[in-house]
């Protein structure tokens, strides 16, 4: 009998075990195929949705939002970018063993189960962060085989991701109520900032809405349930010691008494034009860092919200206004219109990349290329008479001419016809060299077309004007300027010396001007900004820009259709605005003088080097390497009669007492424009008529243009013959025949007050220049072909 129940048993034993082992093994097969399904299948599509755009300002707050392509407004964020006590406090509340679950959690499954079988109804529930994140991300019908494809999605979620990806995916997608996922989108909406740095109040609203997001959403109607979902939320984490309430404070203070938002605020918009240009050149970029500072732009803005009216009276329509940190070189602000809402005249082109013709604004250049060609210095007298050069009869502003102003009575009261000057003598194609090595890249007609019109203005953007006046301020160092945070750039180029720009700031922050804006109105911390106005012929263009301290400003108005307005003059449309926006940003600095700086002495009248017969004398400033050696070409020695006062000759002075002074004596065409013009040379004494009054000595006779040591740029492409070179010397007597030779060759004469014209070769060459009376100059000219 023994025998029989011990082998009844033996059996039994072997039968269990069987099963168990057949039972394990179904079970890992399970559990092995569960999770190799995990592994094989792919993710949800959703998960990759493109999200909202979200264009920052400098220090990381939103400038711009957009709509994601599905419609709604959801930001993807890291979790270094959230809150950590909402991230913990979140935890706490919907998952608090998510570091440890494999996407479902037994414990928590357990829990609700015992829960509602003791309450007969569902009280409670075990979803996981890893399974609701699958629920938001593939909705179904809250059924028991739903619950079995969300664990599943979890398992898989799991496995093909970490924690942390996990965790951003939910914090991304989470669901806040009407089109608005995600935290940072709610946060943004809800408080209006990002989810960086929340209060205790927010902390729990931002967890209470997701629960029942259409019913608890920031609106009227749902004010009241909002509420006390928060508070509920509040007193759980409160017991739990994860609200970040200051210990001076109660729960009451930092949760109850606060009001919970009521509506739904507006995403920012605060770029539009610099917005919309960047998404439509980085559209697989969800995140895009500017440079631009919110308190600048919302003050330039302002600025122009309160100007817009007038603007509009006066018929203009369009404008830019840029701000740059001269020492970064970057953009502070960017405005590209005054409203790119209102779909009107061009509003929502961006002004800032318009090309636009610059007027007066470009001769600080040529005033700077003269001091460090050593033409000029800021006292020098230059010629401002009509002329014509071929076709072209350039007048000034007002239709009126001095005959003869200083060149930095010339720049500040932006006289056109004494820069065409130089710019004839400086060269064109040097010119136009500078304009690229400062970040000018719009102008691409033929130079020959351009011409020495130039000088008064030439086609670019508001954005090349702001590279040209930054380097203007940064001594003379022009920079690749940014907009975009980590942008790689191009070191700095030396355009100009610190020396000229120092003597261009000087001059452009002179007050006697007559385009100083509304002069009774302005502090005195207007007395140090440098600045510069244009405006385009036609009134169709209004311009100023300038410097003081750390910033640039360029302010541009006008209609991007090229409609006119009288009231497009740069002085009194644009200029008040750049004061406006300079004297918020800036204090008044000291610039001393560079170095390389000299005081130098130059005659008093002509502002050129003196030489024995100017009366009398002045300091100026020159660069010491640059120092200018042309004398001064309106003073002369003559000698007279002492008795009649009347000029006398070699020839014609025997039986008379003479004596020899000096006088002043200007080209004739000058004389007929020159204001006020008194002075005069005696005339000749009787029997001196026709001999030559004037002596010429060793030096006079000097070449002053081409330049010492100039090298003449040939533009590529363009006929040699059309790009023909004035040879002009200094000579006492203008009415002299002087003869001019090219190494060694004779090329032809002119009369002393005439320019002779060669057609350049390129390579280097020996100029040379004779009168009659054995005097000669010679100098070495070089030609190169540029581009």
């Amino acid at each position: 009998m023994r025998k029989v129940v011990s082998l009844i048993h033996k059996f039994r034993w072997r039968s269990l075990a069987k099963k168990l082992f057949w039972s394990g093994a179904i079970l890992l097969f399970f559990i092995g195929s569960w999770f190799l399904a995990a592994w094989m299948t792919p993710l949800p599509e959703r998960l990759h949705v493109p999200c909202s755009v979200m264009i920052n300002y400098q220090d990381g707050t939103p400038a711009h939002v957009f709509l994601a392509p599905d419609g709604r407004w959801r930001v993807r964020v890291s979790l270094d970018e959230i809150d950590p006590n909402y991230v913990q406090a979140l935890l706490a509340i919907e998952d608090k063993r998510f570091s440890s679950h494999l996407g479902v959690d037994p414990i928590a499954v357990l829990r609700a189960t015992k829960q509602n079988l003791r309450n007969g109804e569902i009280v409670s529930g075990a979803s996981t962060i890893t399974m609701q994140l699958v629920r938001v991300l593939e909705p179904r019908p809250r059924t028991f085989r739903s619950k079995i494809i969300e664990s599943f999605r979890a398992t898989q979620f799991e496995m093909q991701l970490t924690k942390e990806e996990i965790l951003e995916a939910y914090l991304t997608f989470i669901p806040f109520g009407k089109n608005i996922e995600g935290v940072e989108a709610a946060s943004l909406t809800y408080f209006g900032h990002r989810a960086k740095d929340l209060d205790a109040d927010e902390i729990a609203t931002l967890i209470a809405v997701p629960q029942n997001p259409n019913s608890r959403y920031p609106s009227f109607d749902n004010a009241l349930r909002l509420e006390r979902a928060r508070n509920h939320i509040a007193r759980l984490l409160h017991k739990q010691g994860k609200l970040p309430i200051e210990e001076t404070e109660d729960i009451t203070e930092a949760i109850f008494a606060r009001s919970v938002p009521m509506d739904l605020l507006s995403f920012p918009r605060d770029i539009p034009h610099l917005a919309m240009w960047l998404i439509q050149r980085n559209r697989e970029q969800e995140r895009i860092e500017t440079t631009i500072d919110p308190q600048i732009q919302k003050m330039v803005l302002h600025r122009l919200t309160e100007f817009k009216k007038t603007a509009e009276d006066w018929g203009v329509f369009n404008t830019s206004v840029l701000v740059v940190d001269k020492n970064s070189g970057e953009f502070r602000s960017m405005i590209g219109g005054f409203d790119f809402w209102s779909k009107r005249n061009g509003s929502q082109i961006p002004a800032f990349f318009s090309v636009r013709s610059s007027g007066s604004t470009l001769k600080p250049l040529i005033f700077a290329m003269a001091i460090d060609e050593g033409i000029a210095t800021p006292d020098m007298l230059i010629e401002d008479i009509p002329v014509q050069f071929g076709s072209y009869i350039p007048e000034n502003y007002n239709g009126e001419f001095d005959g003869l102003v200083s060149l930095d009575s010339s720049l500040s009261r932006s006289l056109n016809l004494p820069f065409i000057n130089l710019l004839r003598e400086i060269g064109l194609g040097q010119f136009l060299h500078n304009l690229r090595q400062l970040g000018v890249k719009s102008i691409d007609v033929n130079p020959l077309d351009l011409g020495l019109s130039a000088a008064v203005g030439v086609y670019l953007t508001p954005i090349e004007l702001a590279h040209i006046y930054t380097a203007l301020a940064n001594a003379g160092r022009a920079k690749e300027l940014q907009f975009l945070q980590n942008q790689s750039s191009k070191d700095a180029v030396q355009v100009f010396s610190p020396a000229s720009m120092w003597l261009t700031h000087k001059a452009l922050t002179r007050r006697d001007r007559p385009d100083f804006p509304l002069q009774k109105t302005y502090s005195a911390s207007a007395k140090n900004i440098a600045w510069k106005t244009g405006t385009s012929m036609g009134h169709r263009d209004a311009w100023s820009a300038g410097w003081l301290d750390d910033y640039v400003v360029v302010v541009w108005l006008g209609n991007l259709n090229n409609d006119a307005s009288s009231k497009l003059v740069g002085s009194s449309a644009a200029s008040p605005l750049l004061f406006d926006i300079l004297e918020q940003l800036s204090e008044n600095v000291n610039n001393p003088p560079p170095p390389e700086l000299i005081s130098i002495d130059v005659c008093a009248y002509s502002g050129y080097v003196p030489d024995e017969a100017c009366p009398l004398k002045k300091k100026s400033f020159a660069r010491q390497d640059r120092v200018p050696v042309k004398p001064c070409p309106y003073h002369l020695f003559a000698e007279i009669d002492v008795e009649t006062n009347l000029r006398v000759a070699p020839g014609c002075r025997e039986d008379r007492t003479t004596k020899t002074i000096s006088v002043q004596r200007l080209p004739s065409a000058v004389q007929r424009w020159m204001k006020n013009y008194s002075i005069s040379i005696p005339p000749m004494a009787p029997g001196c008529e026709g001999l030559s009054p004037i002596v010429v000595r060793d030096g006079d006779l000097q070449i002053s243009s081409p330049r010492i040591g100039q090298i003449a740029l040939m533009i590529k492409g363009v006929p040699a013959e059309k790009q023909q070179i004035a040879l002009i010397a200094n000579y006492p007597d203008p009415n002299a025949t002087l003869y001019w030779y090219i190494d060694g060759d004779f090329l032809g004469s002119a009369q002393a007050f005439d320019k002779f014209w060669w057609t350049p070769v390129a390579g280097k060459h020996q100029l040379e220049v004779r009168d009659t009376k054995n005097h000669s100059d010679k100098q070495i000219l070089e030609i190169r072909q540029t581009w």
